[in-house]
């Protein structure tokens, strides 16, 4: 058998690497000697020659093995069995003869090869690790079916749900991917390591989510449904790296060659190698400046992977609320800008802009503040924001499983969509105060009503109001702040 055709590690160690000794002869006991056990002595050099042969035999082994589960099985085996020896070797107080300490002890040629071979493995796991990212995770191209949302997760609806191994596959695959290889290496590489990849995995993951909410987007869909995507799994991946308790930070360091570029402009400036200042001794030789100064200079940049992750997950919560406030308030959400760019006075001092009754008078005169235009306004926003609203509430139980996580993110919708109706309100007072006829036109009331009964219906709604989700199916974490 050839190493590269090695795909998987089946080593024997719990009849080779792992033997202890306990079936020494009797013949050997009563030779053994401290003389022939110490290092360096007979047995120990003979011990020393067959594991090295056997190291040899194991390497070529290790270094073409494929199989994490297979690697991280050999670290924690061989792990297991140092700490074993560890523990024999305080406990045992000298007990055993020279040969027995020198097999099942913690020092050795036998426990040198343990550990060479688990140092063997933590290294390939690190270079197959970073294969694995690279393909499953970074440069992962979804096959038909992976992107279709919002239907895997209707279908897991209709289905029932059938608990938390269930919900596992409504996740993109290249998260599921990222968190497995994660749960696979936590206990068989080195802490540096392994945050060393989770910072590589969790922002190759990040781009690849952002980049497959664009393809969402581009099918000409429901633009909610692409960024409850990217905002859902996002969320999947802050809960599923919490356990992990790591620093998703690194230094990316590069060269800025812009003080070369200067350096080079000056010293072509000077003439050049053709200059007679070259050949100067002393400071103000040109060549010798332009060594010195022209050296580039390294810079680094430090990157936080997790900071990342929560500036994208905010970007597709706030992203979402945009839509939703568009779909409520509709087009007076549009008049209202138009009436308020015309209708509010700059406050001296720096203060907040206000709806001044100047700027009022300026709109009483205009097409749009009349109370027909008005109430026609209102009416159709009033009867796009009652159909909308079901709509967005089921979205956001679909996507988003935790009731709090979806109350955190509904609710600055309602608070945008009051302000804004508080505003409408005081622009519409304002306007029916001016009318100067003798019976106050009754559209204006209408209109205040219709404000009133959209305000109403976007606060009252609840999306805890929306069916709820199978029991049993493990929610994504409370977000934080306004927008998660």
């Amino acid at each position: 058998m050839q190493p590269e055709d090695v795909d998987a590690l089946d080593l024997p160690l719990g009849t080779g690497l792992l033997w202890t000794g306990d079936d020494v002869g009797d013949d050997e006991k009563e030779a053994e000697g401290a003389a022939g056990a110490a290092e360096g002595g007979i047995l120990w050099n003979a011990l020393e020659d067959v594991m090295g042969a056997l190291y040899g035999l194991a390497r070529p082994l290790l270094i073409h093995c494929n199989d994490i589960d297979a690697l991280c099985a050999l670290v924690e085996t061989v792990r297991e069995e140092l700490d074993r020896r560890r523990h024999a070797a305080r406990t045992s107080s000298g007990a055993g003869g020279p040969t027995q300490r020198l097999l099942a002890g913690e020092a050795g040629p036998l426990a040198w090869v343990l550990r060479r071979c688990a140092a063997d493995a933590q290294e390939r796991l690190s270079l197959v690790g970073r294969q694995h990212l690279l393909s499953e995770v970074a440069a992962y191209l979804p096959a038909e079916g992976d992107l279709d949302y919002p239907g895997i997760l209707e279908r897991y609806v209709a289905g029932g749900g059938g608990g938390e191994a269930d919900v596992f596959d409504t996740w993109y695959p290249p998260v599921g991917a990222l968190l497995r290889l994660l749960a696979q290496l936590y206990r068989a590489v080195e802490t540096r390591v392994f945050e060393d990849l989770a910072d590589a995995a969790v922002t190759a993951c990040t781009k690849s989510l952002i980049s497959s909410r664009a393809a969402l987007l581009q099918r000409g869909g429901d633009a909610g449904d692409a960024e409850l995507f990217l905002v859902r799994h996002l969320l999947v991946l802050r809960e599923q790296l919490s356990p992990f308790s790591i620093r998703l930070l690194r230094v990316e360091r590069s060269l800025d060659f812009s003080s070369t570029a200067a350096a080079l402009a000056e010293f072509m400036r000077d003439g050049g190698l053709l200059s007679r200042a070259v050949l100067r001794v002393g400071a103000d030789n040109p060549l010798v400046n332009l060594i010195v100064e022209g050296r580039p200079r390294v810079k680094e940049d430090a990157m936080d992977g997790k900071a990342a992750l929560e500036r994208h997950l905010k970007e597709g919560c706030n992203n979402w609320i945009e839509l939703a406030l568009s779909d409520f308030l509709g087009p007076l959400k549009d008049w209202l800008t138009k009436v308020l760019a015309l209708a509010m006075d700059a406050a001296e001092g720096g203060a907040a802009p206000r709806i001044s009754a100047e700027g009022v008078e300026r709109l009483r005169s205009l097409p749009l503040a009349s109370p027909d235009r008005v109430l026609r306004v209102v009416r159709e926003s009033l009867d796009g924001a009652r159909k909308a609203l079901p709509g967005r509430l089921r979205q956001l139980h679909l996507y988003i499983l935790n009731a709090s996580t979806q109350s955190v993110l509904f609710r600055p919708v309602q608070r945008r969509v009051t302000q804004a109706l508080q505003d409408a309100t005081t622009v519409v007072q304002q306007l029916e105060a001016l009318d100067e006829s003798e019976t106050k036109n009754p559209k204006w009331q209408e209109v205040l009503a219709g404000i009133k009964a959209l305000n109403n219906a976007v606060i009252t709604a609840d999306p805890a109001s929306a069916p709820a989700p199978p029991a049993g199916v493990a929610g994504a974490p409370e977000a934080k702040g306004e927008a998660a």
